[in-house]
């Protein structure tokens, strides 16, 4: 049997501008990827449907051979996994109108699917503030599906201080001087990754293979660090996806920040309103603020975007894609996609040089499928 993770274009929408450019499954939320959970749930690779203007950089291939489709704005647990291997060709899981996953071929038609509904509780990502209300408690699932039934390394540093016991260190972490608090909830530390000294991080808390939390952080409960990442100043309760810095002072809270992400020194941004209202943000796809239900969100950055030394963001701002953020004391509470500094447009080829040599420091080299997708949305989106 073949996974299928597939789209629902209405719900991909609103999670732009996260996933301009990739399928929503491919968004983090905890330590991993919604694709990355199904994989190791499921121990088999997954195949994408999403949006036909990416489709063709994701991978497809899907065969007659018998296949689960399964919506990626779903969070796989262990009781729903057991339903959805008991579904039959033809037959198709739904919770409250929503579908949940159908078997078939992929060569068969199937007007009308024997479906059946739900009844235990569902994790189901819809907007994009969903996201930071699910992260502390997919930190604490990713982090029992990647350590189950392994022994973590030991930490040789006596300098470095441990509360709590769901602490998990993997081969070749280097932790010097630093304080690991899981006694609110575990605490991962990735392949090769860095905690320098004077770092203090608080569970639940997961950094990815190559990351790097600089000298003097201050990680509070609920962050996650993507594949080679460097993370310092003061942060909470937000996701960087990978190959982001923010290795300097600087506050962010309640925040989601794409891959290719850098951002200056003491780059702050609020997240929380002076009077406690809900958070409103900019969607990307109707042009209008919508309400978020949240009282506290910071930022929501896109790939490829950055900022200027001592940047401040007023609380829910939405960076778009590709943009370079400067010469403001509070940017625009949305700044549209490859946008230059007051509202000027990037040039795609000062971008593409750009992103050249961020991919140059991190050891990775700018293909011609990503300049392609980016030539294709710089045309897509710039007026």
């Amino acid at each position: 049997m073949r996974i299928v993770l597939f789209d629902e274009q209405h719900i991909w929408n609103n999670f732009k501008p996260i996933t301009f450019n990739k399928p929503l499954s491919e968004v983090r939320i905890g330590i991993l990827t919604i694709a990355e959970k199904w994989k190791l749930h499921l121990e088999c690779d997954v195949k994408y449907i999403c949006e036909d203007s990416i489709q063709k950089y994701f991978k497809k291939n899907i065969t007659e051979e018998d296949n689960l489709f399964i919506n990626s704005a779903i969070l796989p647990d262990a009781e729903l996994i057991k339903e959805l291997l008991q579904l039959q060709e033809g037959q198709s899981l739904t919770k409250d109108g929503l579908l949940i996953a159908y078997r078939r071929k992929f060569g068969t038609l199937i007007q009308n699917y024997e479906a059946s509904e739900y009844n235990s509780q569902l994790d189901c990502i819809r907007h994009i503030g969903d996201i930071l209300e699910h992260q502390k408690d997919e930190i604490v699932k990713d982090y029992h599906l990647i350590t189950h039934g392994r022994h973590s390394q030991r930490i040789p540093d006596a300098y470095t201080t441990l509360y709590g016991k769901d602490i998990f260190i993997e081969e070749g972490a280097s932790i010097k001087s630093a304080i690991l608090n899981a006694e609110e909830g575990p605490v991962y530390i990735g392949t090769n990754c860095k905690v320098e000294e004077g770092a203090i991080i608080k569970g639940p808390f997961g950094m990815l293979d190559n990351s790097t939390v600089s000298m003097g952080a201050k990680i509070r409960n609920g962050v996650s660090i993507g594949p080679k990442c460097v993370i310092g100043g003061e942060v909470k309760n937000s996701i960087f996806h990978s190959f982001s810095n923010k290795a300097h002072d600087g506050y962010i809270g309640d925040s989601i920040i794409g891959s290719w992400c850098n951002f200056g020194a003491g780059t702050n941004c609020s997240n929380l309103k002076n009077n406690w209202n809900e958070v409103r943000i900019w969607n990307e796809e109707t042009g209008q603020t919508d309400n978020t239900g949240r009282n506290k969100i910071g930022i929501i950055m896109g790939d490829y975007s950055m900022c200027g030394i001592g940047t401040q963001f007023n609380t829910g701002t939405v960076i778009s894609l590709g943009c370079n953020v400067f010469n403001h004391q509070f940017p625009q509470k949305h700044i549209p996609a490859f946008s230059w500094g007051d509202g000027d447009v990037y040039r795609l080829e000062e971008l593409m040089n750009t992103i050249k040599h961020i991919k140059n420091s991190k050891q990775e080299i700018l293909g011609e499928n990503e300049k392609t997708l980016i030539s294709e949305l710089f045309n897509k989106l710039v007026d």
